[in-house]
């Protein structure tokens, strides 16, 4: 199987990479603000990215995972892909999160659906698959789902 010309490591930390990552970052000094790139890059055609990790604000515990294109990582410049971490970092202050960049937060709170929005939905397709007669065949899937729907609803109740 090709390697892209990057070595493959066995994790025997017992930890997650973005914790194994850290634990490097901290162990080494390395920081308040950093970032390591690259980490990997998705082999799959139908997601094609080039992943980068990083803490982008010296108030965040966090480390969190970064991707882009792999075509446009590939054809950026060092001195470029090293900016972009940068200027990440210049965003990446709000309170509500430090270290994950404010625009990031603003797209996902625009493209959130909300959990009113979501239980329309879910009855809205609910009635569509009671009129083929295979509502029972789904409730069961939908009633098993994810336990975030439960928190969702916490969150927009409060």
């Amino acid at each position: 199987m090709p390697t892209s010309g990057r070595a493959r490591y066995k994790i025997t930390t017992g930890l997650s990479l973005l914790g194994a990552v850290r634990r490097l970052a901290l162990n080494n000094d390395i920081g308040p603000v950093w970032y390591y790139y690259p980490v990997a890059d998705s082999l799959s055609p139908r997601h094609q990215a080039a992943i980068f990790l990083g803490n982008l604000n010296d108030q965040s515990k966090r480390v969190l995972r970064y991707e882009m294109h792999t075509e446009q990582a590939k054809s950026l410049s060092s001195d470029d892909l090293n900016e972009i971490p940068g200027e990440l970092s210049l965003n990446a202050s709000d309170l509500s999160s430090p270290g994950y960049p404010y625009g990031l937060i603003d797209a996902d709170d625009n493209a959130r659906v909300r959990f009113e929005e979501l239980e329309t939905y879910r009855v809205l397709l609910l009635s569509e698959i009671s009129k083929l007669g295979s509502a029972a065949k789904f409730v069961r899937h939908m009633e098993s789902t994810d336990p975030h729907d439960a928190l969702n609803g916490l969150r927009e109740a409060s």
